[in-house]
């Protein structure tokens, strides 16, 4: 290839590369924290070993100046943190929760005695994030998992965050998340003002933005079973969060481990479970046959005398469909064959005409509520039936 077209492939590779990193990082969690003797003193060199539970993959480091050390781009979950240096006992912290775009720290003391002894603990909460600025909160997989979800909406979870309001009163969550409407994305976060110019909050999936930039509609969100969990961010976001004045909702999605796992769900509403409306009270119930359905597959990639991946590449997928057969019986008024002649007689409100000022306070009344045939719009004249066999022109 020649030069001129090198240089164009180079830099569309490498623009792919920066953009594919800054959206993993918005997803990924971080690890850091000073490894020190009893003294407080920082030990420079330590070995220290971050293994995922789950899928056994494993990240080593030394500790550098001060005794810190650092991991970053980390899939949320749990983690076993190993660390040994010469002349002190080798320390475990398992458990370690890391979490979507948060920085967690562990401080560990060395205790002196033999390499080959070893001192278990086990990793607290915790509660202030003292690494950044940034508030919010995050909606764990067990929360997804186990609080009800009226339709499985991953975002009804929100308002669980201080801060979060639904602008219409809950009614958000009566529709499939994933469904492509506006019904999820009328939340507020710290007061930010949904526009069409601004405003609105972003939505993320491991740090694809699905937020339609139009007007702050959200395109559709991953069901409940797919989210490893989300992250309702306010106030102080680092720059890579810059499309809204209220909040981010930042998705992880799940991925495979060592173990092959399989679920599926069905939730059934049925026209028989309805109640009958008010009136009239003997009317029949209104259709209403709602189905949602799917499951989840994960695991390692194994091909048989061909690839193990084991400790190393895992699978997911998952799926949800529904299908929803329904009416609304609904009250209305139509104009009858007098109004559609332009006779307003029989209702009681008063008909102003339109053209005898530009005032509305002063405008006078047509003639006993009639409006003259004359001042139909000949434009949208057509016949239409009077019931005795008149054409009757539509209002203008």
């Amino acid at each position: 290839m020649s030069l001129p077209g090198l240089i164009p492939l180079r830099a569309a590779v490498l623009g792919l590369l920066v953009f594919a990193s800054i959206a993993h990082s918005q997803t990924t969690g971080e690890l850091t924290g000073s490894v020190t003797d009893s003294s407080g003193g920082g030990i420079i060199g330590a070995k220290v070993s971050l293994t995922r539970i789950g899928t056994g993959v494993v990240l080593t480091t030394t500790s550098l100046e001060f005794g810190l050390y650092r991991f970053s781009n980390l899939q949320p979950g749990l983690y076993t943190l190993r660390i040994a240096a010469n002349g002190f006992k080798e320390t475990v912290v398992s458990d370690i929760a890391i979490e979507v775009n948060r920085i967690t720290r562990a401080d560990v003391t060395l205790q002196v005695g033999d390499v080959q002894q070893a001192v278990t603990v086990s990793a607290t909460a915790q509660l202030l994030d003292t690494e950044s600025g940034a508030k919010g909160q995050i909606i764990t997989a067990a929360q997804l998992q186990n609080v009800p979800l009226q339709t499985r909406n991953p975002l009804a979870l929100m308002t669980l965050t201080p801060g979060v309001t639904s602008a219409s009163g809950g009614a958000s969550f009566n529709r499939q998340g994933s469904d492509n409407t506006n019904a999820s994305s009328i939340f507020v976060i710290n007061g930010g003002v949904r526009t069409l110019t601004g405003g609105f909050i972003e939505v993320l999936v491991d740090g694809i933005s699905i937020t339609y930039r139009g007007d702050g509609t959200i395109l559709g969100t991953p069901g409940a079973d797919a989210v490893a969990e989300f992250r309702v961010q306010s106030g102080g976001m680092s720059s890579e969060f810059g499309h809204t004045a209220g909040g981010v909702v930042n998705y992880a999605t799940r991925s495979g481990d060592n173990d092959l796992h399989g679920s599926l769900f069905e939730a059934h509403r049925d026209t028989a479970t309805n109640a009958r409306r008010a009136l009239p009270a003997l009317a029949p119930r209104p259709a209403n046959v709602y189905n949602q359905f799917g499951g989840t597959i994960s695991g390692p990639v194994v091909l048989p005398r061909v690839y193990n991946g084991r400790n190393r590449t895992f699978f997911f997928g998952a799926y949800d469909g529904s299908r929803w057969v329904r009416n609304n019986p609904r009250t209305t008024t139509i104009p009858t064959t007098r109004m559609r002649q332009g006779d307003f007689s029989e209702i009681s409100q008063i008909i102003y005409d339109p053209a005898s000022s530009t005032n509305p306070a002063t405008r006078t009344p047509f003639a006993g509520n009639r409006i003259p045939s004359a001042r139909f719009n000949p434009i949208g004249q057509c016949p239409a039936s009077a019931g005795n066999g008149e054409s009757v022109p539509p209002l203008r």
